[in-house]
């Protein structure tokens, strides 16, 4: 436990520096990193990345099988790294560290995500929404909500035998994930993957069917102990068709002569060819949305429609 301590604060140190490294010794090599402080060479963020797969994530799985109980908090003696904060920061790094290939980026991704789930399922879910409530960048939080909606989603069908008392939790855990997802102020462009995610865990609670369906859905209602989805969802669909008509309104200011004018200069000025035409991919970004929006509303009325008529 003490060596990881120390390992995970490393990773932590490293991924807040975002300036390339000078002549750093990298992990497995015997010799200093040429040319790391050119423009895209290695970043301190890469070494805590690198770090954190190499040695500190196959550490924790080791540690968490031989003491568990370790993992059953996020703090006390045992756990000293204070895991929300360097979780956050090992995600937000590896969303923004440049010149990482793509499959590379994804097995860090899997370190971190195996890393998290060698804690307890209280403690990990405190993590996943630690990283929901407090991060900034759309990526990482819906990929966050995926991994709570997979570990999430188990256990529900592991408890779903046992009652409504044994359900009770992990609905009160979804109300939590589903509030800080869906209500305050939200730019529908701007958390694309969050609100993709989310409305993938409404789905499948929308799908389920008895016992955890009926007894999910019924928290979910206006007047329950829980929270109002319909009206949270009601506000997503608002501020949609705020942005559609905003986004409309450029597009039909784009036909008038300036405009034309202009763009005839940009596209003269612009020799690549193909170029993407970015308010027209932003209005089928948010269409994609109201779409995703619309059928789970219709798949939650149809399933109230259904639990009244007592079928």
């Amino acid at each position: 436990a003490r060596r990881i301590n120390v390992l995970m604060r490393s990773c932590s140190v490293l991924v807040a520096n975002q300036q390339h490294t000078p002549e750093v010794v990298g992990i497995n090599q015997s010799e200093p990193a040429s040319d790391s402080g050119s423009v895209g060479g290695p970043c301190w963020s890469h070494r805590g990345l690198a770090l954190l797969a190499t040695s500190a994530a196959p550490l924790l799985q080791v540690g968490a099988g031989q003491t568990p109980h370790a993992y059953a908090s996020l703090s006390g003696s045992l756990c000293r790294w204070y895991p929300q904060r360097t979780f956050q920061a090992l995600l937000e790094a590896l969303a923004s560290a440049p010149c990482i290939e793509r499959e590379v980026r994804g097995a860090l991704f899997l370190a971190i995500a195996e890393s998290m789930r060698a804690f307890a399922w209280q403690c990990r879910f405190e993590l996943y929404l630690s990283i929901i409530s407090k991060c900034r960048l759309d990526s990482v939080v819906g990929a966050v909500v995926t991994l709570f909606k997979d570990d999430w989603w188990s256990r529900v069908r592991s408890q779903a035998d046992g009652g409504e008392g044994a359900l009770a939790e992990e609905r009160g855990r979804l109300s939590k994930v589903l509030k800080a997802t869906l209500a305050g102020d939200i730019q529908i462009v701007d958390g694309m993957d969050t609100l993709a995610a989310i409305l993938n865990v409404t789905r499948l609670v929308a799908l389920a069917g008895p016992p955890a369906g009926p007894f999910l859905r019924e928290g979910l209602r206006k007047g329950s102990r829980g929270i109002d989805l319909e009206s949270l969802l009601e506000g997503i669909s608002k501020q949609i068709d705020i942005e559609l008509q905003l986004v409309d309104q450029d597009l039909g200011e784009m036909m008038g002569p300036a405009s034309v004018i202009g763009r005839a200069m940009e596209e003269a000025l612009d020799k690549t060819e193909g170029s993407v035409d970015l308010k027209r991919m932003k209005r089928d970004r948010i269409s994609m949305v109201a779409h995703l929006v619309a059928r789970v509303r219709e798949l939650l009325a149809g399933a109230a429609g259904s639990e009244a008529a007592g079928v």
